[in-house]
């Protein structure tokens, strides 16, 4: 039983639902907002429009964030950026982009907009970075929607599955190169986690929160996504990753994927009266 306050286990190309507890809570989406921020602007721009960093993005941002350290004048493209959402959680790329579009309120709506195009239908935004905001709400079952969606989009999917990534320099910063915060992947920060079969996935560690993480891992043919939220440190234990191991391990030793049918297969010939030709 996942000490997680809500969690589910998946297939992550089907719609399958393996394990659920509480999927349909709400619950903050803290870190995971920067998933549908980072699909907004996959949407909006692609991976290789260039953002312009305006004069005034320090209006926005908090020496205490998660930052890129981005200069006003600096030139990025959108994919850079959204690897510096993702991978090392940098509001200030958030904020990058949302500025670049027309400002947060309007990036905001769009987030909403793309929400209900997912048919997320227990979600809603109030700001891009995940800040606390009790009128910000989601559930585990709204972010499975959002992770098989950005699983299909393979450039996007690609950043949260990859163990680092580097930054190219700009005429104003240097190479800047983060590691995951999945720490079932990498053990640049904690090393007791790793998972083998774990392929993607980002984390959240927030007060208001809680532990959490949305990983997905490959056992042979079966793939798997696990979402677990709120869960708790236990003395030293982050128990999201302990919970999504446990997940992960039940789906894959008791369960295998099976073809019922291949397309094109003839099933049966049936005789239709009054049939044309």
């Amino acid at each position: 039983e996942p000490k997680a306050n809500s969690a589910v286990l998946a297939t992550l190309s089907g719609e399958q639902i393996i394990y659920s507890k509480n999927m349909d809570s709400k619950v903050a989406p803290a870190e995971f907002t920067k998933l549908m921020t980072a699909y907004t602007v996959y949407k909006l721009y692609g991976m290789n429009t260039e953002v312009k960093v305006l004069d005034n993005l320090s209006d926005y941002t908090h020496y205490s964030d998660a930052s890129m350290k981005l200069k006003a004048g600096e030139v990025l493209t959108t994919g850079n950026l959204i690897a510096g959402m993702l991978v090392e959680q940098a509001n200030d790329a958030v904020y990058a982009v949302a500025l670049q579009y027309g400002g947060i309120e309007k990036f905001v709506a769009k987030m909403n907009e793309y929400a209900k195009g997912l048919e997320m239908k227990n979600t809603v935004f109030t700001n891009p970075t995940g800040k606390e905001d009790s009128k910000q709400y989601t559930t585990a079952a709204d972010l499975l929607k959002l992770y098989r969606a950005i699983y299909k989009e393979r450039d996007l999917y690609h950043v949260i599955s990859t163990k680092n990534v580097t930054i190219p320099a700009t005429e104003l910063s240097a190479e800047r190169q983060y590691w995951t915060k999945n720490h079932l992947m990498s053990k640049f920060i904690y090393y007791n986690y790793i998972y083998g079969p774990a392929t993607a996935g980002v984390s959240s560690t927030t007060d208001f929160g809680g532990y959490s993480v949305i990983s997905s891992a490959v056992r042979g043919d079966t793939e798997l996504v696990c979402i677990v939220l709120n869960s708790i440190k236990e003395e030293d234990t982050n128990c999201a990753m302990t919970d999504a191991v446990a997940l992960f391990d039940y789906g894959f030793d008791e369960f295998k994927t099976v073809d019922l049918i291949k397309i094109g297969t003839l099933i049966k010939e049936a005789q239709l009266k009054n049939g044309d030709d």
